[in-house]
């Protein structure tokens, strides 16, 4: 078969059977080839961008991170090129391969629940990636995460010490792995304070309406909890909103993962677990440097710590 069959098949210039045209396409799949839209990035080698695959930009978290990115990207002469998946696992897969199309110099992957047809159309690729926020099993790629485990027992720690005994743990999703390390911090503090502390986590879900009932319903019992830690800003605007609904908003105190603008407008003063961005993002981008570079040698994982704000 010849060169410029294949050329033909790959760039759609020009018809040939169908025999000829599942040869090719089955053979590019094997060895992982994506097809170059950029003539100028075959002439360099080079497209001088790099591809961010995230699940959504809802919350204060995953904005902050993207402009950290994109920030660190520009001032090394990059464009960063962003794409959305909404937590759906063939939505990642087609993004992540639009992103292989393209010829990225490499690739950020902030995973879905289930991102394993992505993570294993990158490593088929040789894509230079790194995988933020969420931890993996898979020790083919770098990861950059939170310490999400140390900082909620920072945040029980620091309530704990303003007499709160009763925490109530609110997650978009219990069946993150990001929830389930703080759930582990927050057991460990639990153990620690041998019965005298008491905790319940629950998951907000999509349902806002629903949510606000149950939170209802849960600070009528005879026990309400004093403090509630929300697991986002999506979830700790929610949250609000429902307290002020019940014009209860003064009988319990608020924390959350993230730092939103609008917590230092909440009476009580709202508690916020800020993660360093600037860090963050120049951890992920120096393990893509390295290999971009040729300077890689194994794959490690990062953990950034993340520091409480406290506001009176």
């Amino acid at each position: 078969m010849s060169i410029a069959t294949v050329s033909y098949v790959l760039n759609g210039k020009r018809a040939v059977s169908s025999q000829v045209r599942e040869q090719v396409l089955a053979a590019s799949d094997a060895l992982g080839y994506r097809v170059n839209s950029a003539a100028q990035t075959l002439r360099r080698q080079s497209s001088k961008t790099v591809g961010l695959c995230m699940t959504t930009v809802s919350t204060v978290y995953l904005r902050e991170l993207a402009n950290a990115l994109d920030e660190i990207a520009t001032e090394n002469g990059y464009e960063l090129v962003q794409v959305l998946t909404r937590q759906d696992p063939a939505r990642e897969l087609a993004r992540v391969n639009s992103l292989l199309s393209r010829q990225v110099d490499g690739i950020v992957l902030l995973p879905s629940l289930h991102p394993q047809a992505a993570l294993e159309a990158i490593s088929r690729s040789s894509a230079p990636s790194v995988v933020v926020d969420r931890i993996g099993e898979d020790d083919r790629f770098s990861y950059v995460i939170v310490n999400n485990n140390k900082a909620m027992q920072d945040l029980v720690r620091h309530l704990m010490g303003t007499e709160h005994r009763r925490l109530l743990f609110v997650a978009q999703n219990l069946d993150v792995v990001t929830t389930r390390h703080r759930l582990a911090g927050l057991e460990e503090q639990a153990r620690l304070a041998g019965g005298a502390l008491r905790y319940q986590a629950i998951q907000r879900g999509d349902d806002e309406v629903a949510y606000a009932t149950r939170l209802r319903h849960l600070l009528e019992q005879p026990d309400p909890p004093t403090a509630i830690i929300a697991g986002n800003s999506s979830v700790a605007l929610s949250t609000w909103k429902a307290l002020l609904a019940a014009e209860n908003q003064q009988a319990v105190a608020m924390a959350t993962f993230d730092d939103p603008d609008w917590a230092d407008l909440c009476q009580p003063a709202m508690i916020s677990v800020r993660v360093p961005f600037r860090t963050f993002a120049e951890a992920t981008w120096e393990l893509l440097m390295q290999q971009m570079e040729g300077r890689f040698d194994a794959a490690r994982t990062i953990q950034i710590d993340a520091g409480l704000v406290v506001r009176m």
